[in-house]
């Protein structure tokens, strides 16, 4: 089964095949199909967290800005913000996604 996928999805002449053979081919393709959905769970994680914190979440390093009230330098990472600007920024990030 494994060998007609990689037939399938690598021609047979291809410089990959001729180096790596039909286990590399699957273990490229694993990585891949490993790092998708890595990306997809941690972004996930990503809107869930922004979300339960009402999106007054620092954008750079994620930390968790609801108690403070005025504007200035992040206690985490010192970048500037403006709370207004916040759930601004959060809705344009996951606009269309959640």
């Amino acid at each position: 089964m494994f060998q007609i996928a990689t037939f399938v999805l690598v021609p047979h002449d291809s410089t990959f095949r001729r180096a790596y053979g039909s286990n590399g081919i699957l273990s490229v393709l694993g990585v891949w199909v490993f790092a998708l959905i890595w990306h997809f769970v941690c972004y996930r994680r990503l809107v869930k967290q922004a979300k339960a914190m009402d999106f007054s979440m620092c954008p750079f390093c994620g930390y968790d800005l609801r108690a403070i009230e005025e504007p200035g330098p992040c206690p985490e990472c010192g970048r500037k913000f403006e709370v207004a600007d916040l759930r601004d920024y959060w809705e344009r990030k996951f606009e269309g996604r959640s």
